[in-house]
């Protein structure tokens, strides 16, 4: 029996459709060359500015590969890392995306920061600054601050809670991560300690646009591994969580975790995580926000954002709410859904959007 199949919302309806599994593909075939190095996506110079139009970008991309299929236990949903779901785009689908009106920015998004040697260890002192254009340089790992003390700063696997950035990431020039991590008991300023993942965005030969990209690189602490996605159509979302109703209680006391995803990408950032075996939780009553470790993503426009939210009672494990809410990207606005959980527990997401938040 066929498939129905059901537009998506996007501009260009004629360019993508969902078929009855909810997988976005491409209505028609689109043809172009690829580099020669595996995962590369070449894109043509009409639809990238930073190619220079009399070259065609070099075999050798600056970014190293994209994200491999297989990471830290994927599906895990106890995890600091959103990693694995499995439905990412294909290279005709992100082709086919890569037609539709462009009314957002460069931009940059890291997803995750997994450091092996941490699991099952205290996490690393230092920092780790995530860098871009626009004069955007912020933190996004950084244990001393107070508001980080509310999260579980890692997990049991070395994945890294980041707490940053706190304004989306502009990509007009090469991306840029600093990570300064030791063990505590070694001499901050020591060079050593600072491992750098540069990404030349701007460089004639870059094409790596809207891919999870996965680099390794040797700090204080050991490797560590960066997740992040460089954006040829992005726009701001600034996520904020409300525990906006509870019914036989005065407070609830969370642990789990929150995710954003796009739809465009098989990875999500964590907003929100405190291990399940903390039995302390983080304590909210009714009408305050739940403290998220980040609010500002990157996200690609015409491509739903979903938020999902795993939360539990601290101590008991008792289930408040699982669901997701599925949002549209905007270049502007404001957007607001609601999640009811068990016993009337009620959560409110509101995402504020912007095409220039620089």
């Amino acid at each position: 029996m066929q498939a129905i199949k059901q537009p998506i919302f996007l501009s260009r309806a004629d360019l993508i459709e969902f078929d009855a599994s909810n997988q976005m593909r491409p209505k028609w075939r689109l043809v172009m060359p690829r580099s020669l190095s595996a995962g590369r996506l070449y894109i043509p110079k009409e639809i990238s500015p930073h190619l220079p139009r009399s070259s065609l970008p070099s075999s050798q991309p600056t970014c190293r590969k994209k994200i491999p299929q297989v990471l830290f236990c994927l599906g895990k949903s106890d995890m600091a890392a959103a990693t694995g779901y499995g439905d990412a785009p294909t290279d005709e689908q992100l082709l086919a995306y890569a037609e539709l009106p462009r009314q957002g920015r460069y931009m940059a998004e890291v997803f995750a920061v997994r450091i092996p040697a941490t699991a099952g260890a205290d996490p690393p002192s230092g920092t780790i600054s995530f860098h871009g254009g626009h004069c955007s340089s912020d933190f996004i790992y950084s244990p001393e601050e107070e508001h980080a003390s509310q999260q579980t700063s890692c997990d049991s696997q070395g994945n890294i809670v980041l707490t940053g950035p706190s304004v989306a990431t502009s990509a007009y020039s090469p991306i840029v991560f600093s990570l300064d991590l030791h063990d505590g008991q070694a001499d901050e300023e020591e060079e050593e300690n600072t491992a750098r993942i540069v990404c030349d965005t701007i460089g004639g030969d870059f094409s790596n646009y809207n891919r999870a990209i996965s680099e390794t690189v040797r700090t204080g602490y050991g490797p560590a591994e960066v997740i992040y996605a460089v954006l040829s159509n992005g726009i701001q979302g600034r996520v904020d969580v409300k525990l906006s109703r509870l019914q036989s209680r005065d407070e609830e006391v969370l642990v789990g975790r929150i995710v954003a995803r796009s739809k465009l990408f098989d990875v999500g950032c964590v907003l929100f995580y405190k291990e399940a075996a903390n039995k302390q939780g983080v304590h909210v009553r009714p009408g305050e926000p739940v403290p998220l470790a980040r609010h500002a993503l990157a996200l690609p426009l015409h491509m739903p954002l979903t938020i999902e939210l795993d939360l539990r009672r601290g101590g008991s494990g008792d289930e408040i709410v699982r669901g997701k809410l599925e949002f549209k990207t905007a270049i502007d606005g404001l957007h607001t859904e609601r999640l009811v959980g068990v016993n009337g527990a009620e959560f409110e997401v509101t995402i504020s959007w912007s095409d220039y938040p620089w």
